[in-house]
């Protein structure tokens, strides 16, 4: 066995140095892991913010037979299949989502409130509304919670046409 000037073994301080290049090599891994995740989970906000867009609010939604949907809110007691009711156009439709109260508005500042409705009002029968591109992520927002995908496929391809969704889970 070879002995270094101390006394001690060679052996023993090669194993030694490869356990700790084992260790420094496992803990580099999981850096990189936790880095990667981190990454991953926050790739949302680096996606640049949709461009300024002027939207005709006047466009009237489909149902996936291509009839125009109706809007519930017209609704008459006479009339509860909706034969009279007008017809949903996308100003209508956000105007409805900016306009709902979702349980996670109960903590939301009165200002806030206040701006969701001078926002559905701009948009509501507006042939030509010109939307920021932080309105249109709110309005997104706003649809995804209170519309069925057929209402959000067509607001979204006018708000971001081009826009490619998620793969399904």
């Amino acid at each position: 066995m070879l002995m270094n000037r101390r006394g001690s073994s060679l052996k023993l301080n090669f194993r030694v140095g490869l356990f700790l290049i084992v260790i420094s090599a496992f803990f580099l891994e999981v850096a990189i892991f936790v880095v990667a995740m981190w990454c991953q989970a926050h790739a949302d906000e680096a996606k640049p913010a949709p461009p300024a867009r002027t939207i005709d609010m006047t466009a009237v939604l489909h149902d996936e037979r291509g009839g125009p949907l109706k809007d519930p809110y017209t609704v008459a007691k006479d009339d509860p299949a909706c034969a009279k009711c007008v017809d949903m156009t996308v100003g209508v439709a956000i105007s409805h989502a900016l306009l709902a109260s979702l349980d996670e508005d109960r903590s939301l500042p009165w200002e806030q409130k206040w701006a969701f409705g001078l926002l559905a009002e701009r948009v509501r029968a507006n042939p030509a509304a010109t939307l920021t591109a932080a309105e249109t992520v709110k309005i997104e927002d706003r649809i995804g919670k209170v519309f069925s995908p057929i209402v959000i496929v067509q607001i979204v391809q006018m708000l971001e046409p081009g826009r490619k969704p998620p793969e399904v889970q």
